[in-house]
């Protein structure tokens, strides 16, 4: 079982490191240091991503050369660690820490990684920040650990449970394909909700407040009754603003394309991802009748409708 629980270690164990940076400033080059998870990243680690592919391969040999009475036990053990990812995400969420780039280290520290996964214990006493890269980063690390465990699962109950790999016998529970979609830090997604609302239809409204906030999933998309680089832009400030997490800007785009369209000269159109990407990964092609605002009150980001007369105006 060797390799079983070398899979199931390395799935719990986030090495976050330490590098120097330079910044480039008025001709100098001031050094400071940064926390960097980039080497467990899969989209930038090739290393990782084969480690995490050959682990479980290994691990899927070991466990069934078990019995059926111990592979099932073994995999009613997993939802422990499906937990533990669980509470990630919800840490994630609901942070107390101030919103916006300059506060992501406090983000970082109110993660509490320490009591969920294997990890160097950080502090201040560190000296070292989280940049926008860490936060990316180590949220994709912990979905490529959660997709390693969900296909390790189903690779185990192809073999013994064949034609029935989405079910479990006695008391666990069936493994589910999670769509990705941003999460909405608390209250945002209401906010943003009611300032959006009117832009669609009002027999979509009720789904649409259902989908901001996570408590439904639809397989139609929604028709933002306005110029579709008002919404995208939308988006843009808030996943910039820290509002929106559990996803990269990558993914945001992905998501808009699958559940938004617009309307353009009186007719319904599509997102494209090069036209997401030109507005929400680039300044290529800035909003110029924003809807919404986004700016700081006592700490906090405040997220305000435009009016048509100064939509032009943004300081």
């Amino acid at each position: 079982m060797k390799h079983y629980k070398d899979f199931i270690i390395k799935l719990q164990t986030i090495d976050i490191k330490i590098t120097p940076k330079r910044l480039v400033r008025d001709g100098n080059q001031p050094e400071f240091s940064i926390y960097t998870i980039s080497h467990e990243n899969p989209y930038l680690s090739s290393t990782f991503r084969n480690e995490l592919k050959e682990l479980k391969e290994l691990a899927l040999i070991d466990i069934l050369n078990l019995s059926a009475e111990q592979i099932q036990l073994q995999l009613q053990r997993l939802d422990e660690f499906k937990d533990q990812f669980q509470k990630f995400w919800h840490n994630l969420k609901r942070s107390n820490a101030p919103a916006g780039n300059e506060h992501l280290t406090e983000l970082l520290y109110s993660l509490c990684l320490s009591d969920i996964f294997i990890v160097p214990e950080l502090s201040f006493e560190d000296h070292a920040t989280a940049d926008e890269n860490f936060i990316d980063d180590l949220q994709d690390s912990i979905r490529a650990r959660q997709k390693a465990l969900a296909e390790f699962e189903q690779s185990v109950l192809k073999v013994i449970q064949p034609g029935k790999e989405g079910e479990k016998t006695n008391n666990t529970k069936p493994v589910k394909k999670e769509e990705l979609r941003p999460v909405f830090k608390e209250g945002v997604a209401v906010d943003f909700y009611d300032l959006v609302k009117d832009y669609f239809k009002s027999e979509d409204q009720p789904y649409l407040k259902r989908l901001l906030t996570n408590e439904l999933h639809v397989n139609h998309s929604f028709i933002f009754n306005s110029n579709g680089n008002q919404l995208a832009d939308a988006f843009k400030q808030l996943i910039e603003a820290n509002l929106i997490v559990g996803c990269n800007k990558t993914q945001l785009i992905t998501w808009i394309i699958n559940y938004f369209a617009y309307i353009d000269k009186g007719t319904v159109k599509n997102y494209s991802e090069k036209y997401l990407l030109d507005i929400i990964s680039s300044n290529t092609k800035s909003c110029q009748s924003p809807i919404l605002d986004i700016r700081k009150k006592e700490g906090q980001f405040v997220i305000s409708p435009l009016q048509r007369n100064a939509r032009n105006h943004k300081t």
